[in-house]
């Protein structure tokens, strides 16, 4: 149970992302944007291992949706939530852990896009994971460009 009165919200709809401001209890959208990350996946990752010209071009669509709707910018610190299983799950979150800085989301990313950019999975010390890696690029884009500095599941 989220614990702060004001705070922002995503939720997943098909192959959007849905963004809620909630303030003492009131919850109202915010903005919609067409970068859920089975969508990121299906549309611009379609091999085993994405190659740097498809993960720019991803990060591409996404800056721009998420900048169509400047309403979506968190502008007054207010921390990010999802209740989301599916993300949790793709995060690697556990019992333990459940909140994400926008460092944790960065790290991560980059170990996949060093095998993008031809290092071995071995030498990174992790699996190709496509939809993981399309969930990292959607979360990492949402951080930066709507300034949150964290992710917070709230399962």
């Amino acid at each position: 149970m989220i614990g702060e009165r004001d705070y922002c919200l995503f939720e997943v709809s098909g192959e959007e992302l849905r963004f809620f401001r909630c303030t003492g209890g009131e919850r109202g959208e915010t903005g919609r944007v067409k970068v859920e990350w089975h969508y990121i996946a299906a549309r611009f990752l379609p091999g085993e291992l994405p190659g740097e010209g498809e993960i720019e071009n991803a990060i591409n669509f996404i800056e721009d949706e998420l900048m169509k709707d400047p309403g979506l910018v968190n502008g007054e610190d207010l921390n990010l939530y999802t209740r989301d299983r599916g993300l949790a799950g793709l995060l690697g979150a556990d019992g333990s852990r459940r909140e994400f800085s926008r460092e944790d989301i960065e790290e991560d990313f980059t170990d996949y896009a060093l095998i993008s950019m031809g290092r071995s999975p071995l030498l990174v010390g992790r699996e190709m994971d496509r939809e993981r890696y399309a969930a990292l690029l959607v979360v990492r884009e949402i951080l930066n460009h709507l300034k949150f500095e964290r992710l917070i599941l709230d399962l």
